[in-house]
């Protein structure tokens, strides 16, 4: 696994091709399931939006950071997006399925 030279002026040096690659991915998979997500427990008071919205935040925040060249911190913030998606998924609040095509078929 090849390292990051590290991080002069906000861009991570040395990280472009393979983190780009898996932020954009990231970042099409959470727009995707925010899109077509259905909640299963109506009744389960204000956190759920609340979740999810904060997962909009990190998705937008992610695309920010993709454009800024931040490709680890924009892949971060995907990632913290999806984390927060499956937890409501498997709380049973919300019910959605990732889009097929796994990091290996990117």
């Amino acid at each position: 696994m090849r390292r990051c030279s590290g991080i002069e002026g906000g861009v991570e040096r040395g990280c472009g091709g393979e983190a780009a690659r898996l932020a954009e991915l990231y970042i099409s998979r959470v727009d995707k399931v925010l899109k077509g997500l259905t909640l299963t427990f109506k009744e389960a008071g204000g956190g759920v939006e609340e979740v999810i919205e904060e997962a909009r935040r990190y998705l937008s925040d992610s695309r920010y950071y993709l454009g800024k060249a931040a490709y680890l911190t924009a892949l971060a913030a995907a990632s913290y997006a999806e984390g927060l998606l499956d937890s409501l998924r498997i709380l049973g609040l919300i019910e959605f399925e990732w889009p097929r095509g796994g990091i290996d078929e990117a």
